[in-house]
């Protein structure tokens, strides 16, 4: 008759010590998603309204390619997920902006879900040299469900100086 082999009590807490365990917060983490490096990427489209986008490749944070943005008033840099994305371990939208020759530029960022748009998160007035955003889904109103588009809209109701973005992603 074959014996079960069970391990000791022991032998799990030196496994635990040697391997670490893993805390709740870390099992539902997840690696960040590339949204925009160099260009879209896979799967995310360019929906842009009341702007001229297109890639920079004279002005970039990090790469070979930033988006030039210069957006009419209330236009929208618009990127799309070809399918809805499920936010689920996800905590941070973060990126690179740049507020080109002037700054002041006024955004939002708008991020839509499922059930449309929660609500949009005010930037500080954009100024001249490369800053970085980290804006939390949960103050967008999409702590969780399902993503369908980041917008970062021109919120001053006056057209605006051309301004730069780079390196976004979820984390």
């Amino acid at each position: 008759m074959k014996r079960a082999i069970r391990p000791s009590f022991s032998v799990m807490i030196f496994a635990v010590m040697v391997f670490g365990a893993v805390s709740p917060a870390a099992a539902q983490s997840r690696a960040p998603i590339r949204v925009y490096d160099d260009a879209l990427a896979l799967g995310w489209n360019n929906w842009s309204f009341a702007v001229d986008a297109a890639l920079d490749a004279g002005h970039v944070h990090d790469g070979k390619a930033a988006i030039a943005v210069t957006a009419k008033p209330w236009g929208c840099l618009a990127i799309n997920a070809g399918s809805p994305l499920d936010v689920a371990g996800l905590t941070t939208l973060s990126f690179w902006i740049d507020g080109g020759a002037q700054g002041g530029q006024t955004l939002s960022v708008i991020l839509n879900g499922e059930k449309g748009v929660a609500s949009a998160v005010n930037l500080p007035p954009l100024v001249k040299g490369w800053n970085h955003i980290a804006v939390p889904l949960a103050d967008a109103g999409l702590a969780s469900g399902m993503l369908t588009a980041i917008w970062v809209r021109n919120s001053s109701g006056s057209p605006a100086e051309t301004y730069f973005i780079d390196d976004i992603e979820l984390r």
